[in-house]
Parts: C-alpha cells; sequence; structure tokens
C-alpha cells in the first residue's frame, strides 16, 4: 500500500460527511427554538422552558435533522468503506461524492437514501436531546 493511497483512504467520505452535517446541524440547530416554543405555548417574560420541553424539542429536530441528512450520511459510510478497500488494492466503485450520489438512488431508487434511518434516528435523537437541551 503506498503513502497516497493511505491518505486518500483516510479522507474518503469527508465531502459527504460534511454534505451530512451542514443539513443535520442546519435542521437541528433551526429549527430547535420554533419546536421548543411551540410545545411550551407562550411563557411569561423571563420564564425559561422546562428541561423536558428542552429535551422533547432536541429529539424532535434531531429526527428532523437526520431525515434530510440521511442520504449524506449513507454515502459518507458508503464512500469510507470504499476507501478502506481501496487502501487493499480494489477498485473504485465510485469516483466521486456525486457519482456516490447518483449510483445511490439509481441502484436503490428514492427510499435507498434513508437505508438505516431508524438506527440513526435513534441516535441523533439522544444526541440533539442531550446538546441542545444541556446547552439551552
Amino acid at each position: 500500500m503506498a503513502a497516497e493511497e493511505s491518505v486518500k483512504a483516510l479522507f474518503a467520505g469527508l465531502t459527504a460527511g460534511v454534505h451530512k452535517q451542514v443539513c443535520y446541524a442546519g435542521v437541528r440547530m433551526g429549527f430547535y427554538a420554533p419546536v421548543r416554543d411551540a410545545i411550551t405555548g407562550p411563557l411569561p417574560h423571563g420564564e425559561n422552558p422546562s428541561f423536558l420541553s428542552k429535551i422533547l424539542a432536541g429529539m424532535i429536530t434531531g429526527v428532523s435533522g437526520i431525515t434530510v441528512a440521511n442520504p449524506f450520511d449513507l454515502a459518507k459510510v458508503k464512500l469510507q468503506a470504499q476507501g478502506a478497500r481501496m487502501a487493499e488494492g480494489s477498485q473504485l466503485q465510485y469516483k466521486n461524492t456525486l457519482d456516490c450520489y447518483t449510483k445511490l438512488f439509481r441502484t436503490e431508487g428514492l427510499r435507498g437514501g434513508w437505508i438505516g434511518w431508524g438506527p440513526n434516528a435513534s441516535r441523533y435523537a439522544i444526541v440533539a436531546a442531550t446538546e441542545i437541551a444541556s446547552y439551552d
């Protein structure tokens, strides 16, 4: 294995990972306050929402965020797996990130972008609930 192959394998999936993170974090952070306020309703000036309301809002926005970002996360995993196989001398299955997105939807259909959504949704609901509720 050449040194450049191992470096290339190290960064496999980075672009798709950035796409996923921008979508996930954008939805999660962008919709948190409106969702929290919809759950609690109008509060008297200076009163904070309950911690339970914050956790619920975090869970809802975490699941919403990964629902939007799941195809990008799936492509990231596929590209990372390809990077590991490249290091072992295998042929490229995907030329780049866009090629991975295209092949994913061509072979798996529109629903294919949400393969693995259930475990992802569970994980990101917990992550968002703990992170956002504690920061808020």
